[in-house]
């Protein structure tokens, strides 16, 4: 899979070409709400919407507490 720009750069340490949006859902939502710029999350945000997210970022062990903060009220 082909990853946009904004994303690819947080995604460095992975094979992208191995990513998958569905099976990789949990790994790429929490890197990117932990890690990514707001381009990042915007396209996140387009990809797989608010309340996956917060489901996500609620329930991920990689996931700090105040983004966890941050999701819950967002």
């Amino acid at each position: 899979m082909t990853l946009p720009a904004p994303v690819k750069k947080f995604m460095w340490d992975v094979d992208q070409q191995e990513l998958s949006l569905t099976a990789h859902r949990a790994f790429i939502i929490s890197r990117l709400t932990e890690k990514g710029d707001w381009r990042a999350v915007q396209w996140l945000k387009k990809q797989y919407g608010v309340s996956a997210i917060k489901q996500i970022v609620a329930h991920s062990k990689n996931t700090s507490r105040r983004t966890k903060n941050f999701w819950q009220i967002a």
